[in-house]
């Protein structure tokens, strides 16, 4: 059976009464996504699309060039994985199964870090873990702490270090990718995969500013080549196609509000009437209705590459060395030159 659509206009949107989340009188600027309405949506609107799966394909078509020229831990054996921001380890997990097949005869083991601070995501990874059963070769750590950009509390260097959409919730990005690449070992990698601007970002670019009274988390992959291309950053680009079912959004049902309200960082069932339907007006505009009825938005994703230095002089400097041109050297590699010309 297909689904039926019918085009809404802003004066016959309205909410029944078993829709309405709360009896209170809908608000200017809706409230931010409490902790338990977020978990929900981030799940509807994770399963909606195919970003995920778009990602772990990337990764199983990517493995041998993610390994390329990294030895730094061929003296133990081990190959590292820093995973920051992890989530709920689904990502993850397939990475593993990706790499396990790939790291011999080069590397025997295989030590994996999470780092995840949402203690129902943290759960949740565990017991994917607890499900995949790697044997005595592979160790998983997932740690309950945040990544802080610009503070090193060990020495710990990783073969691969990944950022998966999670360049939205650090202030400073362009630190925080500096960051992991100072975590990452010579010849290693650091893979960051990002929203692209198509797709949900031109929605919230006209609209979440008046939904939420704020725009701080836009952020998309054009955002991210930008700063790399001003700072001189080589960086291999892969964008990967991705799409977003929003057929429920269409219908204006319990679960597509819940998966916009994802969508626009903000809970849209307490907006007032006019704001909402604009919202909704924007989703029709930006879908394409398939043959079998099914509404999607695309929404392609960025995969950036980076591949550490190869060279530890410019990592750190040696105290005996007095030479002024390395000072200068680093100085600039640091510098924003981006509003200087």
């Amino acid at each position: 059976m297909k689904t039926q659509y019918k085009y809404p206009s802003l004066e016959t949107q309205k909410y029944s009464e078993s829709e309405r989340h709360s009896p209170q009188k809908k608000k200017n600027v809706a409230p931010p996504l409490d902790e338990e309405f977020y978990a929900e949506s981030y799940e509807l609107r994770k399963a909606a699309s195919t970003m995920t799966v778009a990602a772990i394909e990337w990764f199983r078509s990517n493995v041998t060039r993610l390994l390329e020229g990294s030895n730094s831990s061929l003296k133990d054996g081990t190959f590292s994985v820093l995973s920051i921001g992890s989530g709920e380890g689904d990502i993850d997990i397939e990475i593993i199964h990706s790499l396990l097949p790939r790291l011999k005869p080069r590397w025997q083991r295989l030590r994996y870090v999470a780092l995840e601070p949402n203690p129902s995501h943290r759960d949740r990874f565990l017991e994917r873990l607890e499900k995949a059963s790697f044997d005595e070769t592979v160790e998983v750590s997932v740690r309950g702490e945040s990544f802080e950009p610009g503070r090193r509390e060990s020495e710990e260097q990783y073969d691969l270090v990944l950022l998966v959409h999670v360049l939205y919730y650090f202030k400073d990005r362009y630190k925080t990718i500096r960051s992991a690449l100072s975590q990452t070992s010579e010849g290693g990698r650091v893979v960051i995969i990002h929203q692209a601007a198509m797709g949900i970002p031109q929605i919230q670019r006209q609209h979440l500013l008046s939904a939420k009274g704020n725009q701080n988390e836009m952020f998309t992959a054009e955002d991210i080549k930008n700063l790399l291309d001003t700072r001189s950053h080589q960086y291999q680009l892969d964008n990967v196609e991705a799409r977003l079912d929003v057929t429920e959004c269409l219908q204006r049902l319990e679960k597509g509000v819940k998966i916009m309200s994802f969508c626009m960082e903000c809970d849209l069932r307490q907006l007032q009437e006019s704001k909402f339907a604009k919202i909704l007006q924007a989703f029709w505009r930006l879908a394409e209705i398939s043959d079998s009825g099914r509404a999607y938005i695309r929404e392609p994703i960025g995969v950036f590459v980076l591949k550490a230095a190869t060279c530890a002089s410019i990592r750190e400097r040696n105290p005996e060395d007095k030479d002024p041109v390395v000072d200068y050297w680093q100085l600039a590699q640091n510098f924003d030159w981006s509003g200087t010309f």
